[in-house]
C-alpha cells in the first residue's frame, strides 16, 4: 500500500483487510462492490482523474464492469454513442426519463 500521510488518497495492491501494527494499521479503501483483493486506487477527498490526452483510454474486464456513483453519472461525446449487448442491452429508471435528440431510434 502507498498512501499519504492522511491515508485519504492511496493505492492498495494485494489483500485489503486491516493490516498492520501500532499507529500505522490501516485498510485499503474500496467500494461496497469490490471485492476483497487486487488493485485499488482512492481518494476520500477531492478529486480523482484520468486523463488520456493523444489516443483512447480502453476498460476492459474478463467478467464485469461495474460504475457506481451516488449521485449522478455524466456521459459526454463529442460524436456518436454506442451501447451494445450480446444477448440484450437494458436501460431503467425508477423515476421520470428524457431522451433529448433530434431523433430516437428504438427498434
Amino acid at each position: 500500500m502507498f498512501a499519504d500521510k492522511t491515508t485519504k488518497n492511496m493505492v492498495g495492491i494485494g489483500n485489503f483487510a486491516i493490516d498492520g501494527a501500532g499507529p500505522n494499521k490501516c485498510a485499503v479503501y474500496k467500494p461496497p462492490m469490490a471485492g476483497e483483493v487486487g488493485v485499488s486506487f482512492s481518494s476520500m477527498e477531492g478529486t480523482m482523474e484520468i486523463t488520456c490526452k493523444d489516443g483512447a483510454l480502453k476498460v476492459e474486464a474478463g467478467q464485469n464492469v461495474k460504475i457506481n456513483a451516488e449521485t449522478t453519472i455524466d456521459i459526454k461525446a463529442g460524436g456518436e454513442v454506442k451501447m451494445t449487448g450480446s444477448s440484450g442491452a437494458k436501460l431503467t429508471s425508477t423515476d421520470n426519463s428524457n431522451y433529448d435528440a433530434q431523433k430516437v431510434d428504438i427498434a
